[in-house]
């Protein structure tokens, strides 16, 4: 199951956008990481959406990589 990146921030209407870092994502809804948007973030900011998106509060990450591991996945 691909990564799944939830926004559920409660001092904003729910559908407000919020970028999380390229992946648009608006509030009170979760959009389907797909492997390009994967591999997209990791060219641009160096380091796997896991470790920015994955123990989040208000922006959260759910299911697995669809990047193998030589290609910066688990």
């Amino acid at each position: 199951m691909a990564y799944k990146l939830e926004v559920d921030h409660p001092d904003f209407p729910k559908g407000t956008e919020f970028d999380c870092d390229g992946i648009l994502v608006k509030n009170g809804t979760t959009v389907e990481v797909t492997r390009e948007m994967e591999e997209l973030f990791l060219a641009k900011w160096g380091t796997p959406i896991k470790d920015i998106y994955g123990h989040g509060v208000i922006a959260k990450l759910t299911g697995t990589t669809e990047l193998k591991k030589k290609d910066g996945g688990e």
